[in-house]
């Protein structure tokens, strides 16, 4: 068994970054954030799917799409950032992520949920937080 994680967080993080208009970042936020939108890769559940023969995960991958207006946050923001997102990891059906380079081959896309969280209101800003969890099954292990 291998640890698949890692090289999840960091195929997406290739995939995004400079590729929609947020900072993309892997687990966590660096305090001295400047951006008012902002993407961030997590993985937060890698399941044991092995054989008598083979090492297997399913393994999810969260993209949580924050975004930030002072002049009244339409969702038109987090709504504009999934459409990107899904168009570069989910644009049509059986579309693969290769992972070939980090040793566990081309693996397939599903969508678990998309949810967008209740919009939070500060004294100078509307936040809209929106969770996108994709998961990859029978990531073979070699």
């Amino acid at each position: 068994m291998r640890d698949v994680a890692g090289a999840f967080k960091t195929k997406y993080y290739q995939l995004l970054n400079g590729q929609i208009d947020a900072d993309v970042f892997i687990d966590y936020v660096p305090a001295t954030l400047k951006s008012e939108n902002y993407v961030l890769i997590t993985v937060p559940a890698s399941v044991d799917a092995s054989t008598f023969t083979t090492n297997d995960t399913d393994t999810s991958v969260q993209v949580g799409i924050y975004t930030s207006s002072s002049n009244g946050n339409n969702n038109y923001g987090a709504d504009m950032f999934a459409d990107e997102i899904y168009q570069i990891i989910y644009p049509t059906p059986g579309h693969l992520i290769d992972l070939t380079s980090d040793g566990f081959g081309k693996v397939g896309v599903e969508l678990v949920n998309d949810n967008t969280m209740d919009v939070s209101l500060t004294n100078d800003a509307v936040l809209i937080n929106r969770i996108i969890t994709f998961r990859h099954r029978n990531i073979i292990h070699n």
